[in-house]
């Protein structure tokens, strides 16, 4: 059977069972604070049949005490944690948005001292948007019995003299207030653009509300468009 002792100085609960402790006690050493006591056995409250014939059976003789040399070590009871996984896991999160973060905001300095980090940069989507230009854009409204659909073209040009990625161009749709209605992604960013190659974007804007006054697109990644 399963006993509960205690640690007489944290109070740590262990979970044992009672035949680890005989009659007369025993050393045991609490695996927290190193405390060690002598441990007499727990009572274990467990119902015993009576026999007929008990009380013509003679009481048995005490256990002599013995000496225990060496003490028990014993381990904790297993607890549950009442706390949430992803409350555990909060801290470590708020840790790698700090580092994005910074890694963000002191690109070009780490950049300057540490140009080896060019390919993280990339590998995250952070790439060099300086060398591109749009032009020939084109917006068209198409009215239809239900909905009004906006068409929208560019070209877009990598002006550097190497190979680079093809960063986002995000389309804004303003009022005449220059509130913002919406954005969205133009199509076919992400591959890459020879030196010099131009490339033709192109997206719909469907079911668009007639207070759109104009269109306005914006080259950059993740990090320029989300601070601007």
């Amino acid at each position: 059977m399963t006993v509960t002792i205690t640690c007489h100085l944290c109070h740590t609960r262990y979970a044992i069972e009672d035949t680890a402790i005989p009659a007369a006690g025993r050393l045991v050493k609490c695996m927290k604070c190193r405390h060690s006591w002598h441990q007499e056995k727990p009572i274990a409250f467990e119902e015993e049949p009576v026999s007929a014939n008990s009380a013509d059976t003679p009481p048995e003789p005490p256990h002599s005490p013995r000496l225990i040399t060496s003490p028990m070590y014993i381990r904790p009871a297993a607890t549950v944690s009442s706390t949430p996984l992803w409350l555990k896991g909060l801290p470590v999160l708020l840790i790698i948005a700090i580092m994005i973060t910074l890694a963000a905001y002191y690109k070009e300095r780490l950049l300057f001292y540490v140009p080896q980090l060019q390919p993280l940069y990339e590998l995250i989507g952070d790439v060099p948007t300086q060398n591109f230009h749009i032009s020939n854009m084109s917006v068209k409204k198409v009215i239809a019995a239900d909905a009004t659909n906006i068409y929208v073209r560019a070209s877009i040009t990598n002006d550097a003299n190497v190979s680079q990625s093809l960063p986002l161009v995000q389309m804004s749709i303003r009022d005449k207030e220059n509130n913002m209605i919406g954005t969205t992604m133009m199509k076919n960013t992400g591959q890459m653009m020879q030196a010099g190659e131009t490339l033709m974007l192109e997206n719909t804007i469907p079911h668009m509300t007639e207070d759109m006054a104009y269109v306005v697109l914006e080259i950059g990644n993740w990090r320029e468009l989300l601070t601007r």
